[in-house]
Order: structure tokens, then C-alpha cells, then sequence
């Protein structure tokens, strides 16, 4: 059923993407090892854009407007030009050792993925918007890690944390601080973990986001042929070695 909405998000018409979120904070120190910038990008999307939402734990989609609301299959093959984004969700932690392939272990994490340059209405950095949006994050997680140091802490395990925490990414109405800070984060690793000075690690890294110069650009894009299937990269071959055996 969804076959034909998956072809489409293959095809050249959604080729360039960039991957969002949308607290300021909660991608600033990205992934051990692996950066997201320090610049924050402000992105309006068009009132009648689509979102793809794909999660990894299921083989089917789903597409919903801005307010939420289900969209038909149908009437989103009909007019491809309104996706704006996929919201992809890694809701499989595994954990595994490691392989001649490299480890298999991997963890749980969401992103938005803007791929139709045609839907954003505009874009900005280094306004007072994204300057007052750094300034409420700083105050927010302040009083966070302050919650935190009032509480006795709880020690759990990155990757245990990391599974639990993806499974509340759904349908969740929390009012608790620790959930609400839980259910706004995107990639729950260790860099995140709810402690006094894991957090006051967030606020020095957001406070001393680089200042940007002030930008605002309005995307004058057409909206590509969606026809054209991405070419896909041949198969990789491995020469076989020689001392390679197995027990």
C-alpha cells in the first residue's frame, strides 16, 4: 500500500535534505564524537505542507498536516509537491557486539528530514528570534539542572536509558519535568543523560553557540519532477581474502 509513497520519497524530486529538530538544545551537542553545528536555523514551512511520519518499528506510514490531521494516501500521491518533511523515528535499540562488519549496535533517535526546498516559506538565523530562542533554553534547562540537584539522582545506563526513553516518544502528554525534558530530546545518548552536570554541560555548549549574522532568506523554488529515480550506487565488492576462515 505504501510502496508508492516510498518510491516517490526516492525519487530526484526529494534528493536534498537537511535534518532538523525542533528544541534548540537538545541536538547542540549532538552525537559522542559527531557534531550538529552551532548554528541556529529558524525554518517556516508552508501552511499546507505534509509530514511523512516513518517509524522504525513498523512497515507502515503515515501522512499529517501541520494540525496533525491524517492525510489520505491518495490525496498525497495526487499532490507530492506538498510533503515537506519526514519525521523519522528509530524506535529499535539494539545492542549487539561487535562484527567483521563493524558493531551492530545501534540506538534510538528521531529527526525531522526537510526534503522540498518548495514548502519553506523562509528561513533565518541570527535574528532575535533564534537569539531569544537560545536565551529561553539556557533559562529553561538551567532550571532543569537545578530540578535535577534538588533530587537524588539516578544512575541508568546510556543504552538503557535510550530504550526506555524512545518508547515514551509517542502520544505522550507529560506535565513531570523529567518526561517533558525526555520527551523533547532527539538523540537520548550519554552526552543527555538527566544529570546536574551532564545538563550544565547543555547550558555552557548553548550558551556559547557561535553568533551568527543576521539572515533572512525567502526560498523562491520550484518544486522538481518527482519522476526520476535516485540512481542507485552499484553493489560494493569485497574481494575475498585468502586467510579469511571460520571455525
Amino acid at each position: 500500500m505504501w510502496d508508492k509513497l516510498a518510491t516517490l520519497l526516492r525519487s530526484q524530486a526529494f534528493a536534498q535534505s537537511r535534518f532538523a529538530w525542533t528544541a534548540p538544545w537538545a541536538t547542540r551537542l549532538g552525537w559522542p564524537g559527531e557534531s550538529y553545528g552551532d548554528v541556529l536555523l529558524t525554518i517556516t514551512l508552508s501552511s499546507d505542507s505534509l509530514i511523512v511520519k516513518v517509524r522504525a518499528s513498523t512497515a507502515d506510514m503515515e501522512v499529517v498536516d501541520l494540525q496533525g490531521r491524517v492525510v489520505a494516501l491518495g490525496a498525497v500521491l495526487a499532490k507530492p509537491e506538498r510533503i515537506a518533511a519526514v519525521y523519522f523515528v528509530q524506535d529499535v535499540p539494539q545492542r549487539g557486539g561487535g562484527t567483521w562488519a563493524g558493531p551492530t549496535s545501534r540506538a534510538a533517535y528521531r529527526e525531522y528530514v526537510l526534503c522540498n526546498e518548495s514548502m519553506i516559506v523562509e528561513w533565518s538565523m541570527g535574528t532575535p528570534r533564534e537569539r531569544e530562542a537560545l536565551v529561553r533554553s539556557v533559562e529553561a534547562l538551567d532550571a532543569f539542572a537545578e530540578h535535577v540537584a534538588s533530587r537524588e539522582e539516578i544512575a541508568e545506563a546510556p543504552f538503557t536509558w535510550n530504550a526506555r526513553v524512545a518508547k515514551t516518544w509517542e502520544g505522550s502528554m507529560a506535565t513531570d519535568p523529567m518526561a517533558l525534558y525526555e520527551l523533547s530530546l532527539a538523540a537520548p545518548n550519554e552526552s543527555y543523560l538527566p544529570t546536574t552536570k551532564r545538563l550544565r554541560a547543555i547550558v555552557s555548549a548553548v550558551a556559547g553557540a557561535s553568533p551568527a549574522a543576521a539572515v533572512t532568506h525567502r526560498p523562491r523554488v520550484a518544486f522538481p519532477h518527482a519522476k526520476t529515480r535516485l540512481p542507485q550506487p552499484p553493489p560494493r565488492l569485497v574481494k575475498p581474502d585468502p586467510n579469511d576462515g571460520t571455525f
